[in-house]
């Protein structure tokens, strides 16, 4: 079973960090070609509809993280999945309280706007940052524990 929680969180983790992609080299540069006079619409919008896709992707791959806590693990194991939910968490803390708020903050003027665009575009290169990091533990001490090179 665990082995199988770890999977379906790495999947989950791998679609995560392809939406980041797309977020930072399409859809956040997208906002600034949007007119002055529709950006606080248009942010608003857009909140709404990405977390429509991106909630839903990281909702199980944090039921998988919390279930592998409770498997039977060895001290390294336990260690190493309290390091991946630990690095989760922080994560989700970046994205709900560092870049959700900020799409509330658009239509106070052309500088303000392009400020938070340039904000949103840095503060998501630190979330895909993170969880590219996050997927490359995940690969290496995956392939550790499948392929039995060492115990995980």
């Amino acid at each position: 079973m665990q082995l199988y929680l770890f999977i379906f969180q790495l999947l989950f983790n791998t679609l995560l960090v392809g939406i980041f992609f797309y977020i930072q080299l399409i859809a956040y540069p997208i906002f600034k070609s949007v007119p002055q006079v529709g950006l606080k619409q248009y942010a608003a919008d857009y909140r709404s509809k990405i977390a429509r896709i991106s909630i839903p992707l990281m909702l199980p791959e944090f039921v998988a993280a919390v279930l592998i806590l409770f498997e039977d693990n060895t001290a390294h194991q336990d260690f190493v999945f309290f390091l991946l939910f630990a690095s989760l968490v922080i994560l989700w803390l970046h994205s709900f309280f560092g870049i959700y708020p900020v799409y509330k903050r658009f239509g106070k003027g052309f500088d303000e706007d392009l400020a938070l665009i340039n904000q949103l575009l840095w503060m998501n290169a630190l979330r895909l940052l993170g969880w590219l990091v996050k997927l490359a533990f995940m690969i290496y001490f995956g392939m550790k524990w499948f392929f039995s090179i060492a115990p995980l």
